[in-house]
């Protein structure tokens, strides 16, 4: 069993009641939301902050998993799909341990080594736009980099992922553009929310 969520982020304006801190100040209200790419139900994660103080998302994201892996049970398996803010390939690589596996983009000033090519069926209609398919390493950590370039615009993606490279380069890409699939469903939440 393996559960597919694409993690986002979302702020709203803090309400006219919303408690002032200690400095007077009041921040927008935010929470980490999971849309689960299998089933298409959106669901609130955890809270990144109640708007009297600023959090950073990613320590917030991290900290939930850590906190979920005290309780997991080990047949159950969580891929992240996440921005490449989440990128940090020590902790990503530690989470493999838990069954938590990420796809997120490459940044661009990321330093890592090409160790070795992983070979992909390019014929299969699954891999279209797949350029390479790549072992990389960061500071002794290994992960896996897909080279797609989008058949409508020409655009180069490179997404970074944990899972095992027995997984289509295709498939990774495929599951990483569905997540901006969750503006349209905030969109349509706030939309919804505000005919209210």
């Amino acid at each position: 069993m393996c559960t597919l969520i694409d993690a986002y982020v979302h702020f709203i304006d803090h309400a006219c009641h919303t408690e002032k801190n200690s400095k007077g100040k009041v921040y927008a209200d935010g929470g980490i939301y999971a849309l689960n790419l299998r089933s298409g139900l959106l669901r609130f994660l955890c809270l990144v902050t109640n708007g009297t103080q600023r959090h950073q998302e990613i320590p917030v994201l991290r900290d939930h998993i850590e906190k979920q892996n005290k309780g997991n049970n080990s047949s159950q398996k969580h891929l992240y799909v996440y921005d490449k803010a989440v990128t940090d390939f020590i902790w990503w690589d530690r989470q493999k341990r838990h069954a938590n596996y990420m796809i997120s983009m490459l940044k661009e000033n990321s330093i890592a080594t090409l160790v070795e090519s992983i070979p992909f069926d390019s014929q299969h209609e699954i891999n279209t736009g797949v350029e390479a398919y790549s072992v990389y390493e960061n500071k002794g950590i290994k992960f896996n980099v897909v080279d797609y370039r989008d058949p409508e615009t020409g655009k180069l993606h490179r997404f970074v992922t944990t899972l095992p490279m027995t997984i289509n380069p295709g498939t990774i890409a495929m599951l990483y553009f569905k997540r901006w699939t969750i503006e349209k469903t905030f969109n349509n939440t706030k939309t919804r929310c505000s005919s209210f």
